[in-house]
């Protein structure tokens, strides 16, 4: 799912200004072109595969109107401690988490795994791995100051599928596959 050019703006800023505090640590931001909401990420797939995944895409939001999102609070993969990946978190009503449940159940026998916990979240940025131990508390403590950053609200109008091909500068997007959600006025 996409984001607002206004909320991609805000979210930039507040990356850039991550990166200003923590330049001496080696992350690997995300281009704000590339930024969006995962409901369920499917790794490597056939060509074949595509027509019955958004068959299953259909068949889960096909029932959902636009969702209210929050984006609000920042943490780390895999803990918050030792993070890995930076994000901002975003909450939304039950919705969300329920369209994420039904796409993954839908997902699942085309041999497909649901996730553990699906957490919403938006990716700022990867630690490279020769990041060391100290650099990582820097992250934390850095992440410990801004837990309550507001970032603002925004509302999910589609699911959309991507084809990601991952290069020496990030990953390149494609969209394959778009389904509006039902539209909802305020």
């Amino acid at each position: 799912m996409d984001f607002s050019s206004q909320i991609i703006l805000e979210v930039t800023n507040f990356q850039a200004q991550l990166h200003r505090e923590l330049s001496n640590v080696p992350i690997r931001w995300v281009a704000p072109e590339t930024m969006h909401l995962t409901l369920q990420f499917l790794g490597e797939v056939p060509q074949s595969q595509i027509p019955a995944i958004q068959e299953a895409i259909s068949a889960s939001a096909a029932g959902f109107s636009s969702i209210p999102v929050h984006i609000a609070s920042v943490g780390g993969f895999p803990s918050f401690k030792k993070p890995q990946v930076l994000w901002l978190g975003i909450s939304a009503d039950k919705k969300l988490k329920k369209l994420a449940s039904q796409l993954q159940s839908a997902l699942q026998p085309l041999g497909f795994k649901p996730e553990k916990e699906y957490i919403p979240h938006l990716t700022l940025g990867r630690m490279i791995r020769t990041a060391n131990g100290e650099q990582q508390k820097m992250v934390s403590a850095v992440l410990a100051r801004w837990q309550s950053v507001e970032i603002g609200q925004d509302r999910m109008r589609e699911v959309i599928l991507y084809q990601s091909d991952l290069t020496q500068k990030g990953p390149i997007y494609t969209s394959l596959f778009r389904f509006p959600l039902k539209n909802v006025l305020n």
